[in-house]
């Protein structure tokens, strides 16, 4: 059997594609999106007529292959119309999300979403902090775009605002999971930004900090400073009962009921060996403990101080240890044969002397 015979017909269906294409600039963008979402649907009437039983595994092999490859033509055909029709409504625009914002809009007959005002000045109050931190060029231009589009407002702005929301959604990791609900829930818009949005104390009141630091040549030092910070609280949740560190400022603080009624001086890591940002659960708190050195704190602090006076190690209750856990005389090791990495861990005994380098 010729299965090319089977496949004429789908032939015919990208020839009609061709010739809807070439007249898209005389139709209006409502009815190429109308006729974007037809794209495909004959192709599958016409498969009818083939009976794939007739054929052997390799004509069926071959004909599923190009039919596959006429599907994937089909929709890309399909996706350049709906970004046509956007660009037809709205003008050219640079958009971060072009393609799912011309199947999103052009499902919703290009309708205005951001109906609900209050939920846009959140929106974009989260957004322009985010911006202020300095972590995307790409979406300070977004947010320079909206500025400008604002003062004309209509299909144009509202579609930048949706480009600029599921940027933001890109940048909280949320996409994958959080997109499509927002998407197909296009009347709740004002739900999603709020359940979006970081609930952490700290966050939302440097957040709304922020607009005292912008003037007319922009945003200040300080205001940076607190836009990064800002976007840093996000990863931590807020709390009524805890122990919070600052790691700038070398303090801890420990609330109950959301009172602090505990501070202390901690020892955090230098530039070069930062110590992480976290948040995580205690199931104990042991007071004063023995403390096991890192290697590179070990290499890079100790190791030279131990090398210039082996008396060092007794002086700041440290213990050296070998593989196997024996403790080793410092004044027993040569020194001068010890290169940078050095072979043993250190300890430092339990006391209040601890973490004293």
């Amino acid at each position: 059997m010729n299965i090319f015979k089977g496949t004429a017909m789908l032939k015919g269906t990208m020839k009609l594609s061709a010739l809807v294409l070439s007249l898209s600039m005389m139709t209006s963008g409502c009815a190429l999106a109308e006729w974007a979402k037809t794209v495909g649907q004959p192709q599958q009437a016409e498969n009818k007529g083939v009976d794939m039983s007739k054929l052997s595994p390799e004509e069926r092999a071959k004909l599923e292959a190009e039919i596959k490859e006429d599907q994937a033509r089909l929709a890309a055909e399909k996706q350049a119309m709906l970004e046509m029709s956007l660009t037809h409504e709205i003008g050219e625009q640079n958009l971060q999300f072009k393609p799912i914002l011309a199947k999103l809009y052009a499902d919703n007959k290009y309708d205005l979403m951001w109906k609900d005002k209050a939920a846009e000045k959140q929106f974009l109050r989260e957004y322009a902090a985010m911006v202020a931190s300095g972590i995307s060029k790409r979406s300070a231009q977004s947010l320079v775009n909206l500025h400008n589009a604002e003062k004309t407002g209509g299909l144009t702005y509202d579609v930048l605002l949706s480009d600029a929301f599921l940027d933001y959604l890109y940048y909280s990791k949320n996409v994958n999971q959080q997109a499509q609900r927002w998407l197909y829930a296009t009347n709740n818009v004002s739900g999603f930004v709020n359940g979006l949005s970081n609930h952490n104390r700290l966050y939302r009141e440097t957040v709304q900090s922020l607009p005292s630091m912008i003037s007319a040549s922009g945003i200040s030092e300080m205001g940076k400073k607190l836009a990064l910070n800002a976007q840093r609280l996000r990863v931590i949740p807020d709390f009524e009962n805890g122990i919070f560190v600052n790691i700038p400022s070398y303090q801890l603080k420990y609330y109950r009921d959301g009172k602090a009624i505990l501070e202390s001086r901690v020892i955090v890591g230098k530039n070069e060996r930062r110590t992480p940002v976290m948040y995580s659960r205690l199931s104990n708190v042991v007071v004063n403990p023995p403390w096991n050195a890192p290697t590179r704190l070990i290499n890079e602090d100790i190791l030279p101080k131990l090398k210039r006076d082996p008396g060092y190690a007794a002086a700041h209750n440290y213990s050296i240890l070998d593989s196997k856990g024996n403790t080793i005389d410092p004044y027993s090791i040569n020194w001068s044969s010890i290169g940078d990495r050095f072979p043993y861990r250190i300890r430092q005994a339990a006391g209040d002397s601890a973490l004293v380098l």
